[in-house]
């Protein structure tokens, strides 16, 4: 029984994942739509993120 809990959890998990995504890809490109950023900036602030959470 318990694994049939694990395997809902891990499915509502991935659901909210897939959702997540969904929005933050509808956002950037409404973002870049109305010119607010470029794909360029957006990289290199990931790019920036990414060297912080590997500092820490």
């Amino acid at each position: 029984m318990k694994e049939i809990e694990y395997l809902l959890d891990l499915a509502e998990i991935k659901d909210t994942e897939y959702k997540n995504l969904l929005a933050l890809l509808s956002l950037i490109d409404l973002l870049v739509e109305k010119g607010l950023i470029t794909r360029s900036e957006l990289a290199q602030k990931s790019k920036e993120i990414a060297k912080i959470k590997t500092a820490l």
